[in-house]
């Protein structure tokens, strides 16, 4: 009777399996993505680029990664890092319209809160310190990550002891 009924699970199993992409699919915050070799390759690619301060090229790749068709297991945070690559290139307003890409496209990513962080990094680069304060707020208020919401906290006394009068302050501690 087991034997039988494991035949019988295999027999539905088989078409399933059989017509299976040679990718398979993750279930992630941003739906369920595609996993590429070749896309993992490329990543890992212009991490070791970014950690070697070579900017430009990394923001490149992980840019590619973006602009594919299909979501990846990598895009999400390749959205953050391309970001991130030109943050430090000091283009804090591309790096503001990427994010804001990126969140309005991966609101539950994983990567919220560091793009959130990034975006207040930004801000505050374009004297923008209100939006910095409410990115920095923001960030530590959603970090389960210690150090990204110690960071946060410590950005953000610095936006508002020293860029922000007190009803500004007010008014970013009210949203």
């Amino acid at each position: 009777m087991v034997r039988r009924r494991f035949v019988s699970f295999l027999f539905f199993l088989t078409p399933i399996v059989a017509s299976a992409s040679p990718a398979f699919c993750l279930a992630s915050g941003q739906d369920t993505v595609l996993y590429q070799p070749a896309v993992e390759r490329n990543f890992q690619d212009a991490m070791r680029l970014f950690q070697g301060h070579s900017y430009q090229t990394a923001f490149a790749i992980f840019e590619r990664i973006v602009d594919q068709r299909e979501n990846t297991h990598r895009t999400s945070a390749s959205y953050v890092m391309a970001a991130k690559s030109l943050y430090r290139l000091g283009e804090y307003q591309s790096s503001v319209a990427l994010l804001r890409k990126f969140l309005d496209r991966f609101e539950k990513s994983e990567y919220v809160d560091d793009a959130v962080y990034t975006l207040g990094l930004d801000y505050y680069q374009l004297e923008q310190y209100k939006e910095s304060a409410r990115s920095f707020l923001n960030a530590r208020q959603i970090s389960g990550d210690t150090a990204l919401a110690a960071r946060a906290e410590k950005m953000l006394g610095m936006a508002a002891s020293t860029n922000l009068e007190i009803p500004e302050l007010r008014e970013v501690l009210r949203d």
